[in-house]
Protein backbone atom coordinates (compact mmCIF):
# COMPACT_ATOMS: atom_id res chain seq x y z
CA UNK A 1 0.00 0.00 0.00
CA UNK A 2 1.60 3.21 -0.80
CA UNK A 3 0.73 5.69 1.33
CA UNK A 4 0.71 8.95 -0.82
CA UNK A 5 -3.09 7.02 -2.09
CA UNK A 6 -4.21 6.82 1.97
CA UNK A 7 -7.10 9.31 1.83
CA UNK A 8 -7.76 8.44 5.60
CA UNK A 9 -6.18 6.26 8.42
CA UNK A 10 -8.27 3.96 10.23
CA UNK A 11 -7.31 3.34 14.38
CA UNK A 12 -8.24 1.14 16.64
CA UNK A 13 -7.46 1.76 20.55
CA UNK A 14 -8.05 -1.20 23.21
CA UNK A 15 -7.04 -1.75 26.53
CA UNK A 16 -6.28 -5.42 26.00
CA UNK A 17 -5.81 -6.08 30.22
CA UNK A 18 -2.25 -7.95 29.51
CA UNK A 19 -4.27 -10.54 28.30
CA UNK A 20 -1.76 -12.98 25.75
CA UNK A 21 -5.61 -13.94 23.63
CA UNK A 22 -7.02 -10.38 23.85
CA UNK A 23 -3.47 -8.82 22.12
CA UNK A 24 -3.88 -11.73 19.56
CA UNK A 25 -7.58 -10.94 18.72
CA UNK A 26 -7.16 -7.24 18.25
CA UNK A 27 -4.53 -8.23 15.30
CA UNK A 28 -7.19 -10.09 13.71
CA UNK A 29 -9.31 -7.14 14.59
CA UNK A 30 -7.27 -4.71 12.64
CA UNK A 31 -7.23 -7.06 10.04
CA UNK A 32 -11.12 -7.11 9.66
CA UNK A 33 -11.00 -3.78 10.04
CA UNK A 34 -8.77 -2.77 7.67
CA UNK A 35 -6.83 -0.35 10.41
CA UNK A 36 -3.55 1.16 9.88
CA UNK A 37 -2.96 1.57 13.45
CA UNK A 38 -3.69 -0.19 16.81
CA UNK A 39 -3.41 2.25 19.98
CA UNK A 40 -3.01 -0.80 22.83
CA UNK A 41 -3.32 -0.15 26.39
CA UNK A 42 -1.85 -2.64 28.99
CA UNK A 43 -0.30 -4.78 26.10
CA UNK A 44 0.36 -8.58 26.79
CA UNK A 45 4.54 -8.87 26.92
CA UNK A 46 6.65 -11.48 26.41
CA UNK A 47 10.19 -11.35 28.51
CA UNK A 48 13.84 -12.22 28.44
CA UNK A 49 16.04 -12.74 31.48
CA UNK A 50 19.35 -12.40 32.63
CA UNK A 51 20.81 -12.28 35.59
CA UNK A 52 18.21 -10.79 37.85
CA UNK A 53 17.23 -8.17 35.35
CA UNK A 54 14.17 -8.84 32.64
CA UNK A 55 13.39 -7.17 29.63
CA UNK A 56 10.03 -7.04 28.18
CA UNK A 57 8.50 -6.84 24.88
CA UNK A 58 4.76 -7.09 23.68
CA UNK A 59 3.84 -9.53 21.18
CA UNK A 60 4.59 -9.10 17.64
CA UNK A 61 1.96 -9.12 15.75
CA UNK A 62 1.96 -9.94 12.09
CA UNK A 63 2.23 -7.69 9.00
CA UNK A 64 2.71 -4.64 12.14
CA UNK A 65 5.58 -2.95 13.19
CA UNK A 66 5.68 -2.22 17.44
CA UNK A 67 6.57 0.86 18.84
CA UNK A 68 7.10 0.65 22.59
CA UNK A 69 9.67 1.95 25.20
CA UNK A 70 11.67 -1.52 26.49
CA UNK A 71 13.10 -0.67 30.10
CA UNK A 72 15.30 -3.02 32.61
CA UNK A 73 12.64 -4.60 34.89
CA UNK A 74 9.82 -2.13 33.78
CA UNK A 75 6.76 -3.80 31.48
CA UNK A 76 5.83 -1.26 29.26
CA UNK A 77 2.00 -0.37 29.51
CA UNK A 78 1.71 0.76 26.49
CA UNK A 79 2.29 0.39 22.50
CA UNK A 80 1.73 1.13 18.94
CA UNK A 81 1.37 -0.79 16.16
CA UNK A 82 1.44 0.11 12.35
CA UNK A 83 1.19 -1.08 9.16
CA UNK A 84 4.75 -0.90 7.06
CA UNK A 85 3.81 1.02 4.82
CA UNK A 86 3.27 4.34 7.39
CA UNK A 87 6.49 6.14 7.89
CA UNK A 88 6.52 6.42 11.67
CA UNK A 89 9.00 7.51 14.53
CA UNK A 90 8.88 7.82 18.28
CA UNK A 91 9.30 11.13 19.55
CA UNK A 92 12.11 11.12 22.29
CA UNK A 93 12.29 12.81 25.26
CA UNK A 94 8.77 12.04 26.24
CA UNK A 95 8.14 8.75 26.65
CA UNK A 96 7.99 6.11 29.48
CA UNK A 97 6.33 3.19 30.37
CA UNK A 98 3.16 4.45 30.91
CA UNK A 99 3.23 6.74 27.67
CA UNK A 100 3.88 6.83 24.66
CA UNK A 101 4.24 9.28 21.14
CA UNK A 102 4.63 8.79 17.73
CA UNK A 103 5.03 10.60 14.88
CA UNK A 104 3.38 9.63 11.45
CA UNK A 105 4.17 11.08 8.05
CA UNK A 106 1.07 11.51 5.90
CA UNK A 107 0.92 13.43 2.57
CA UNK A 108 -0.13 16.32 3.74
CA UNK A 109 1.99 17.19 6.93
CA UNK A 110 2.67 15.52 10.36
CA UNK A 111 0.39 14.03 12.95
CA UNK A 112 1.32 13.18 16.22
CA UNK A 113 -0.25 10.17 17.66
CA UNK A 114 -0.14 8.99 21.56
CA UNK A 115 -1.30 5.85 23.74
CA UNK A 116 -1.18 6.61 27.40
CA UNK A 117 -2.55 4.57 30.44
CA UNK A 118 -3.41 5.79 33.93
CA UNK A 119 -3.34 2.08 36.72
CA UNK A 120 -6.63 2.60 38.96
CA UNK A 121 -4.43 3.26 42.05
CA UNK A 122 -2.73 6.20 40.19
CA UNK A 123 -3.55 9.32 42.42
CA UNK A 124 -4.38 11.42 38.81
CA UNK A 125 -3.99 10.56 34.83
CA UNK A 126 -2.10 14.34 34.16
CA UNK A 127 1.26 12.42 35.94
CA UNK A 128 1.24 10.62 32.88
CA UNK A 129 0.30 13.53 30.59
CA UNK A 130 2.24 16.35 31.64
CA UNK A 131 5.80 14.92 30.23
CA UNK A 132 4.41 14.71 26.98
CA UNK A 133 2.32 17.88 26.72
CA UNK A 134 5.52 19.83 28.45
CA UNK A 135 8.29 18.46 26.00
CA UNK A 136 6.58 18.89 22.80
CA UNK A 137 6.49 21.96 20.53
CA UNK A 138 2.90 23.97 19.94
CA UNK A 139 2.13 23.17 16.40
CA UNK A 140 2.81 19.09 17.86
CA UNK A 141 0.12 19.36 20.33
CA UNK A 142 -2.00 21.14 17.93
CA UNK A 143 -1.97 17.76 16.00
CA UNK A 144 -1.93 15.55 18.10
CA UNK A 145 -4.57 12.50 18.97
CA UNK A 146 -4.27 10.76 22.63
CA UNK A 147 -5.54 7.53 22.65
CA UNK A 148 -6.15 6.78 26.76
CA UNK A 149 -7.64 4.69 29.26
CA UNK A 150 -7.19 7.32 31.97
CA UNK A 151 -9.46 5.67 34.80
CA UNK A 152 -11.06 9.10 34.93
CA UNK A 153 -14.73 9.43 35.07
CA UNK A 154 -16.08 12.91 33.48
CA UNK A 155 -19.50 13.68 32.14
CA UNK A 156 -17.84 15.33 29.25
CA UNK A 157 -17.02 11.71 28.35
CA UNK A 158 -20.24 10.21 29.15
CA UNK A 159 -20.05 9.03 33.04
CA UNK A 160 -22.92 9.79 34.85
CA UNK A 161 -20.76 11.93 37.31
CA UNK A 162 -17.41 13.71 37.21
CA UNK A 163 -14.75 12.30 40.48
CA UNK A 164 -11.77 14.15 41.13
CA UNK A 165 -9.57 12.81 38.26
CA UNK A 166 -11.77 13.92 35.68
CA UNK A 167 -11.61 17.36 37.18
CA UNK A 168 -7.89 16.91 36.77
CA UNK A 169 -7.76 15.88 33.25
CA UNK A 170 -10.88 17.96 31.75
CA UNK A 171 -8.82 21.23 33.01
CA UNK A 172 -5.56 19.63 31.35
CA UNK A 173 -7.14 18.99 28.17
CA UNK A 174 -9.31 22.53 28.15
CA UNK A 175 -6.10 24.57 29.12
CA UNK A 176 -3.91 22.99 26.17
CA UNK A 177 -7.37 23.65 23.79
CA UNK A 178 -7.09 19.73 23.39
CA UNK A 179 -10.90 18.24 22.45
CA UNK A 180 -12.55 15.34 23.81
CA UNK A 181 -13.70 12.74 20.40
CA UNK A 182 -15.66 10.29 22.61
CA UNK A 183 -19.77 10.21 21.73
CA UNK A 184 -21.53 10.65 24.30
CA UNK A 185 -23.73 7.90 23.15
CA UNK A 186 -21.73 5.75 23.01
CA UNK A 187 -21.94 2.25 24.88
CA UNK A 188 -19.47 2.48 28.02
CA UNK A 189 -15.64 1.24 26.82
CA UNK A 190 -15.27 -0.61 30.28
CA UNK A 191 -17.64 -3.56 31.56
CA UNK A 192 -16.21 -5.77 34.35
CA UNK A 193 -19.17 -8.11 33.90
CA UNK A 194 -20.43 -8.30 37.35
CA UNK A 195 -22.63 -5.07 36.51
CA UNK A 196 -19.94 -2.29 36.68
CA UNK A 197 -19.94 -0.60 33.76
CA UNK A 198 -18.33 2.63 32.87
CA UNK A 199 -16.70 5.44 30.08
CA UNK A 200 -12.69 5.64 31.30
CA UNK A 201 -11.35 5.14 27.67
CA UNK A 202 -10.80 8.22 25.81
CA UNK A 203 -9.96 9.67 22.35
CA UNK A 204 -8.67 13.57 22.80
CA UNK A 205 -7.18 15.34 19.63
CA UNK A 206 -5.63 19.02 19.40
CA UNK A 207 -7.07 21.73 18.21
CA UNK A 208 -5.51 21.82 14.08
CA UNK A 209 -6.30 17.79 13.87
CA UNK A 210 -9.54 17.24 15.80
CA UNK A 211 -11.65 18.42 13.07
CA UNK A 212 -10.12 15.53 11.44
CA UNK A 213 -10.70 12.91 13.63
CA UNK A 214 -14.77 11.14 12.80
CA UNK A 215 -16.68 7.84 12.88
CA UNK A 216 -15.51 7.24 16.38
CA UNK A 217 -17.41 4.65 17.98
CA UNK A 218 -17.33 1.54 20.30
CA UNK A 219 -17.10 -1.72 18.50
CA UNK A 220 -20.02 -4.11 19.06
CA UNK A 221 -17.34 -7.07 19.11
CA UNK A 222 -15.84 -9.70 21.88
CA UNK A 223 -12.26 -8.36 22.73
CA UNK A 224 -11.40 -10.90 25.36
CA UNK A 225 -11.15 -7.82 27.82
CA UNK A 226 -13.20 -6.08 30.24
CA UNK A 227 -12.96 -3.10 27.80
CA UNK A 228 -14.48 -2.10 24.38
CA UNK A 229 -12.44 -1.76 21.06
CA UNK A 230 -13.12 2.18 19.70
CA UNK A 231 -12.64 2.46 16.15
CA UNK A 232 -12.29 5.99 14.45
CA UNK A 233 -10.93 7.56 11.36
CA UNK A 234 -8.50 10.37 10.61
CA UNK A 235 -8.92 12.23 7.83
CA UNK A 236 -5.74 13.06 5.74
CA UNK A 237 -6.33 15.45 3.82
CA UNK A 238 -8.93 18.21 4.23
CA UNK A 239 -9.76 20.94 1.69
CA UNK A 240 -12.66 22.96 -0.21
CA UNK A 241 -13.74 22.27 -3.78
CA UNK A 242 -10.34 23.59 -5.91
CA UNK A 243 -11.71 26.36 -8.35
CA UNK A 244 -11.53 23.48 -11.10
CA UNK A 245 -14.61 22.22 -10.28
CA UNK A 246 -17.55 23.60 -11.95
CA UNK A 247 -20.61 23.54 -10.13
CA UNK A 248 -23.00 24.09 -12.54
CA UNK A 249 -22.38 20.54 -13.47
CA UNK A 250 -22.91 19.32 -9.80
CA UNK A 251 -25.25 16.87 -9.12
CA UNK A 252 -27.41 18.75 -6.03
CA UNK A 253 -29.53 15.93 -5.43
CA UNK A 254 -26.61 13.49 -4.83
CA UNK A 255 -24.74 15.85 -2.18
CA UNK A 256 -28.30 16.20 -0.61
CA UNK A 257 -28.25 12.23 -0.10
CA UNK A 258 -24.74 12.14 1.06
CA UNK A 259 -24.65 14.78 3.83
CA UNK A 260 -28.12 13.23 5.03
CA UNK A 261 -26.27 9.68 4.98
CA UNK A 262 -23.31 11.13 6.33
CA UNK A 263 -24.90 13.30 9.30
CA UNK A 264 -26.35 10.03 10.46
CA UNK A 265 -23.50 7.82 10.33
CA UNK A 266 -20.65 10.19 11.67
CA UNK A 267 -22.25 11.41 14.19
CA UNK A 268 -22.81 14.72 13.58
CA UNK A 269 -26.46 14.99 14.44
CA UNK A 270 -26.36 12.98 17.36
CA UNK A 271 -23.20 15.94 18.88
CA UNK A 272 -25.76 18.31 17.12
CA UNK A 273 -28.57 17.55 19.62
CA UNK A 274 -26.36 16.43 22.49
CA UNK A 275 -25.32 20.34 22.30
CA UNK A 276 -28.83 21.67 22.22
CA UNK A 277 -29.86 19.58 25.22
CA UNK A 278 -26.83 20.77 27.56
CA UNK A 279 -27.00 24.44 26.25
CA UNK A 280 -30.87 24.09 27.45
CA UNK A 281 -30.58 22.71 30.24
CA UNK A 282 -27.46 25.29 31.53
CA UNK A 283 -28.70 28.72 32.15
CA UNK A 284 -26.64 31.72 33.45
CA UNK A 285 -23.25 30.50 31.97
CA UNK A 286 -20.05 32.27 33.17
CA UNK A 287 -18.06 32.64 29.99
CA UNK A 288 -14.42 31.81 31.81
CA UNK A 289 -15.93 28.82 32.87
CA UNK A 290 -14.90 25.41 31.43
CA UNK A 291 -18.26 24.71 30.38
CA UNK A 292 -18.74 27.39 28.07
CA UNK A 293 -15.04 26.53 26.53
CA UNK A 294 -16.25 22.68 26.38
CA UNK A 295 -19.33 24.79 23.78
CA UNK A 296 -17.14 26.77 22.14
CA UNK A 297 -15.10 23.63 20.85
CA UNK A 298 -18.29 21.47 20.38
CA UNK A 299 -19.19 23.83 18.18
CA UNK A 300 -16.15 24.50 16.39
CA UNK A 301 -15.68 20.40 15.87
CA UNK A 302 -18.90 20.27 14.23
CA UNK A 303 -18.66 23.38 11.87
CA UNK A 304 -15.10 21.54 10.62
CA UNK A 305 -16.57 18.34 10.54
CA UNK A 306 -19.74 19.54 8.23
CA UNK A 307 -17.90 21.66 6.13
CA UNK A 308 -15.33 18.62 5.33
CA UNK A 309 -18.53 16.57 4.56
CA UNK A 310 -20.05 19.29 2.59
CA UNK A 311 -16.59 19.73 0.28
CA UNK A 312 -15.96 15.67 -0.21
CA UNK A 313 -20.25 15.57 -0.93
CA UNK A 314 -19.51 18.00 -3.35
CA UNK A 315 -16.24 16.44 -4.76
CA UNK A 316 -17.80 12.94 -5.34
CA UNK A 317 -20.97 14.37 -7.09
CA UNK A 318 -19.35 16.79 -9.83
CA UNK A 319 -18.19 15.08 -12.82
CA UNK A 320 -14.32 15.52 -13.57
CA UNK A 321 -13.48 18.19 -15.93
CA UNK A 322 -12.90 16.91 -19.30
CA UNK A 323 -9.16 17.23 -20.52
CA UNK A 324 -8.66 18.37 -23.98
CA UNK A 325 -6.32 16.15 -26.20
CA UNK A 326 -3.85 17.54 -28.36
CA UNK A 327 -3.91 16.84 -31.99
CA UNK A 328 -1.02 16.24 -33.93
CA UNK A 329 -0.98 19.41 -36.22
CA UNK A 330 -1.02 21.64 -32.28
CA UNK A 331 1.85 19.33 -31.29
CA UNK A 332 3.85 20.19 -34.47
CA UNK A 333 2.91 23.45 -33.96
CA UNK A 334 4.70 23.57 -30.45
Amino acid sequence: MDTENIDSLKVIQLNCDKSKTSNLYVSQLQKDNKAHILCIQEPYCNFTKTNDNKMYYPLELEGLNCYFINSINERPMVAIYAIPDLTCTIIPNVYDAHCICIKVKTKTKSLYLSSIYSHPTDSSPVMHFEKLIRCISINKLDNLIICTDANAKSTLWGNRRTDRKGMDLESLLFNHYIDIINDLNSPPTFDNQRGGTSWIDLTCAGKSICHQVNDWKVLNTTTHSFHMAISFKIIIQISLPSQNINLRRTDWNEVNYLIQAHLENDGILNKIHDLEKSITSTQNIDLSSTIYQVYIKAFENISNQFTNLLSTAIKHSTPEPKVKKITKYAQRKQ
